[in-house]
């Protein structure tokens, strides 16, 4: 589903190809060429309720995921404190929790002492198959990562028609359009994450909205067809001009 070449680099998620030109003159044009993503999202993506039952949770749940390694720096317990917000005001919302790491059993006893683990559910790490039905049938991806290069959790959730609320670390800023298809704040804002989650949990028209706009402009902007074209006709352009250079 999610085959993203690693040759684009993640650090700002774009490459630049400065256009052929002789060595005495600066550079004077720049070429932005996002990454690319292969989404082939199955059939099933328009029935987003009953896939997590399998694993307890109510069907009737308002699920938020968070696909992540369980490390320090990726956030989990920050997401943690904002869902103990989140539930105050949307009380039949889940948070689901896919991955594993060192700071697992560091996590569960966190979610007991805030009093929400009936809450919380750690399905550590899914099958390929799985995870691709997990990103499309949650209400919405949260995410509370400090840095990252890029962030392709973002994107496959985007891509999958899922709205997203992230920090504004490596390219989540770039992938989401602000109030469209998700938000993003600072590192370490719960009160913010906790704000955008709910707001996105609780008006089903905005969900369903962001979630068709994020579908179609991975589609748009990041499918390897559109890439591929772009490198294809930039690369024609620097051929053009090399060869007026020699003439």
């Amino acid at each position: 589903m999610f085959r993203l070449l690693a040759v684009l680099l993640a650090a700002a998620t774009f490459t630049t190809i400065a256009q052929a030109q002789p060595a005495s003159k600066p550079l004077q044009t720049i070429n932005v060429i996002t990454f690319g993503g292969s989404y082939s999202i199955p059939a099933w993506i328009a029935q987003r309720q009953g896939f997590f039952t399998k694993y307890g949770v109510p069907e009737d749940a308002k699920t938020v995921l968070t696909v992540t390694r369980l490390a320090g720096r990726k956030g989990v317990d920050k997401m943690l404190q904002a869902f103990k917000s989140v539930l105050r005001s949307v009380p039949e919302a889940r948070h689901i929790i896919v991955g594993v790491g060192p700071q697992e059993a560091k996590l569960r006893r966190q979610a007991a002492d805030l009093g929400i683990s009936d809450k919380v559910f750690f399905l550590g790490k899914l099958p390929f198959g799985e995870l691709e039905k997990a990103y499309a049938s949650a209400d919405l991806f949260a995410w509370h990562s400090h840095w990252e290069g890029l962030g392709l959790v973002v994107s496959e959730s985007l891509a999958s028609g899922t709205p997203v609320i992230s920090t504004a670390v490596g390219g989540a800023a770039e992938m989401i359009d602000f109030g469209k298809t998700g938000y993003y704040h600072p590192v370490g804002d719960v009160k913010a994450s906790a704000k955008y989650i709910s707001k996105v949990l609780k008006d089903d028209e905005l969900r369903a909205s962001m979630g068709r706009l994020g579908r179609t402009q991975m589609e748009k902007d990041w499918s390897w067809q559109v890439i591929t074209k772009r490198y294809d006709e930039l690369y024609g352009r620097l051929k053009g001009e090399k060869k007026r250079h020699v003439m």
